[in-house]
């Protein structure tokens, strides 16, 4: 079989195409990821400074956990990290459930999960806790607040403190 000058053109640009995605989708997860969100750093920052104990369950891996951490300082910040290679994914409560042994002093209402998907807002509700939505992640805020049923809409960075204050209270 003799491709056509077709089928030959077709495969081209198919290789050519996936050589373009798999420079992104491969990358090494161990290069820096730029900026947060301009004001998280600081309003993590702030919320670790009022008491609060901050916790990360993320579906990336521990090498790319590892380099942010590296970058953001987030072992300051955060407590416990679960991730891809040490919990199971999201909805599934298990990662909370670890978490939260030895919090002998905190009741499931005053935990929050921050999330922009809904698998973030039914994650809250498998572990029994509010949630605050983002509007600028993945998720379009209403649709978290509709669909997600999130407790509070954080429209920007600096509203997440106050709908932590509002949804759970001041420490």
């Amino acid at each position: 079989i003799v491709p056509t000058p077709q089928q030959d053109y077709l495969e081209k640009k198919t290789d050519e195409i996936l050589a373009v995605f798999e420079s992104f989708m491969y990358k090494d997860p161990c290069q820096p990821m730029g900026d947060l969100y301009e004001g998280v750093p600081a309003m993590l920052a702030t919320l670790k400074q009022q008491g609060y104990i901050l916790t990360m369950v993320t579906g990336m891996g521990h090498r790319g956990i590892k380099q942010l951490s590296k970058q953001f300082k987030w072992h300051t910040l955060f407590s416990d990290i679960k991730h891809a290679d040490n919990s199971m994914p999201k909805p599934n409560p298990d990662s909370f459930i670890d978490m939260r042994y030895g919090w002998d002093n905190v009741s499931l209402q005053d935990c929050v999960m921050i999330g922009d998907t809904l698998t973030d807002m039914e994650y809250a509700k498998q572990c029994g806790i509010q949630s605050i939505a983002v509007a600028w992640g993945a998720t379009r805020g209403d649709i978290l607040l509709t669909q997600g049923q999130a407790t509070c809409l954080a429209k920007r960075v600096a509203d997440i403190v106050d709908c932590v204050h509002a949804t759970i209270g001041h420490l």
